[in-house]
C-alpha cells in the first residue's frame, strides 16, 4: 500500500507497508533488490513477517546502497540477536535511516549489546525501539549506559526485564539530552526491582524536573513505583515539561490516584492522562475527576484521560455529575476532549454514557460533533460498553 504526503515544506514523503504480507528469505532477496535503486519509498513496514537472520542482513546489504529511506519497522520478524549483529553491520555509516523499529524480535541481552556496539556509527538515527525483546539486567545494564542514546528523540524499551537499576541509570544519563521528546520504560519488572525503586523515582523526578525537551513519558507496568508516584510527578506540579503521561498498571489505588489529582491540578502542561489498569475505586476517580473540573475551569483543560478497567462503581455520578454541570454553566466548556470508563465491571453502559457524555458535552455546540463506539480499543473482541470519543 503505498501513499504520498508532505514531509517538511520542500521534501516529498512516500511510504510502503507490506505488513503481514508473508515475506520469507526468497521474497526479501527480491525486495532488497528493489531497495537498492530505490528513489522514491522514505518509509518501510515490514512489520509481521518471516524475514529471519539471513533475511535482515540482506536487507541490510541494500540499505547500505539506499540514500532515501529515513524510517524502517522490521518489527516481529523473528530477527534474534544474529541477526541484528548482521543488519548493523551492513548498515552504512551514512545510512539516512532516522527511526528504527526491532521490537518483538527475541533479540535479548546480546541482541542489546549489538544494538548498543553499533549505535554510534549510525549518525542519522533519532528513534529506536526495543519493545518485547526479552532484555533482561545485563543488556538493559549496556544498553543504559549507550552514549548515543543522548541523541535520540524518542526510546521505546517498554515490556522487558531491564529492572529498576538500570532504567535508573538510563533516566540519569538522559537528564543532559536536549533530543529525547519520548521516552517509554514500562512494564520492565525484575526480581531487583524492589532494591532500586527509590532511585528510579528520584531519578526520574530529576529527569521531569531538569530535562528540557520530553514531553512524553510511560512508565506503567513499574509496579515498584506504585508508592513512590508522589516524589515521580513532584515536579509537576504547577511547572514542567510533559504534555503526555502514562501512568497505567501501577497498582495504584484511591490513595495513589488521588495523589495523581492533587499534583497535576495546577500543571498546566500535561494535557494526556493514562491511568489504566490501577485499583482505582470511586474516590480516586472523583479526585481526577474534580482535577479536571478545576482545570476546565482555569482554562487548561485536560484533552484525554484514560480510567479504563479499574474499580469505579455507579455512585461516582453522584458525586461527579453536579460539579460537572456547575462549571459547564460558568465555562459553556468540554471538560475533557476524551475520556475511556470502559473495563469498570460496576460501571454498567448507562451510567458510563451519562457520565461520559457530561464530561465531554460543550453545552455551547451540543453533542453533534460526538461519536460513540462500542469496541474497546484495548480488546480485539471488542466491549459490551459505549465508549464516545471526539470526531475528528
Amino acid at each position: 500500500m503505498f501513499y504520498q504526503g508532505g514531509r517538511g515544506a520542500a521534501s516529498k514523503h512516500c511510504a510502503l507497508s507490506l505488513e503481514r504480507s508473508k515475506i520469507d528469505l526468497s521474497k526479501c532477496k527480491q525486495l532488497a533488490g528493489a531497495l537498492k535503486t530505490n528513489s522514491s519509498i522514505t518509509d518501510l513496514n515490514l512489520r509481521s513477517n518471516r524475514i529471519g537472520p539471513e533475511g535482515v542482513e540482506i536487507l541490510g546489504k541494500a540499505l547500505a546502497k539506499n540514500k532515501i529511506l529515513v524510517s524502517l519497522d522490521i518489527s516481529n520478524n523473528h530477527i534474534g540477536p544474529k541477526g541484528a549483529e548482521r543488519f548493523f553491520k551492513q548498515l552504512s555509516p551514512e545510512s539516512k535511516l532516522e527511526s528504527l523499529n526491532l521490537s518483538q524480535n527475541t533479540l535479548r541481552d546480546d541482541g542489546a549489546e549489538s544494538v548498543c556496539r553499533h549505535l554510534p556509527r549510525l549518525f542519522n538515527l533519532r528513534s529506536i525501539s526495543l519493545e518485547r525483546n526479552g532484555i533482561g539486567v545485563e543488556g538493559g545494564e549496556i544498553f543504559a549506559k549507550c552514549p548515543r542514546l543522548l541523541c535520540m528523540r524518542s526510546i521505546n524499551a517498554a515490556h522487558n526485564y531491564i529492572g529498576a537499576p538500570a532504567l535508573a541509570v538510563l533516566v540519569r544519563n538522559l537528564i543532559p539530552s536536549t533530543a529525547i521528546q519520548s521516552l517509554r520504560i514500562s512494564y520492565n519488572e525484575s526480581k531487583i526491582d524492589c532494591d532500586g525503586a527509590q532511585d528510579l523515582a528520584l531519578e526520574l523526578q530529576k529527569f521531569i524536573r531538569s530535562n528540557l525537551s520530553a514531553t512524553s513519558l510511560d512508565i506503567s507496568g513499574n509496579r515498584c513505583l506504585s508508592n513512590q508516584v508522589g516524589v515521580v510527578l513532584a515536579p509537576l506540579q504547577g511547572g514542567g515539561r510533559i504534555t503526555s503521561l502514562v501512568l497505567s498498571g501501577l497498582s495504584l489505588g484511591d490513595a495513589g490516584v488521588s495523589q495523581v489529582a492533587s499534583i497535576l491540578e495546577h500543571n498546566f502542561c500535561v494535557k494526556s492522562l493514562s491511568l489504566a489498569k490501577n485499583e482505582c475505586g470511586d474516590a480516586g476517580a472523583a479526585a481526577i475527576l474534580r482535577m479536571c473540573i478545576a482545570r476546565a475551569s482555569s482554562g487548561c483543560s485536560l484533552e484525554y484521560l484514560d480510567l479504563s478497567n479499574n474499580e469505579i462503581t455507579l455512585k461516582i455520578n453522584d458525586v461527579v455529575l453536579p460539579a460537572v454541570k456547575s462549571v459547564q454553566e460558568r465555562q459553556f466548556q468540554r471538560i475533557l476532549q476524551t475520556v475511556h470508563l470502559f473495563g469498570n465491571p460496576q460501571l454498567d453502559q448507562t451510567s458510563m454514557t451519562i457520565l461520559s457524555r457530561a464530561l465531554m458535552e460543550d453545552v455551547k455546540s451540543g453533542m453533534d460533533d460526538l461519536s460513540f463506539e462500542t469496541k474497546n480499543p484495548y480488546d480485539s473482541k471488542g466491549s459490551n460498553f459505549a465508549m464516545p470519543k471526539l470526531s475528528i
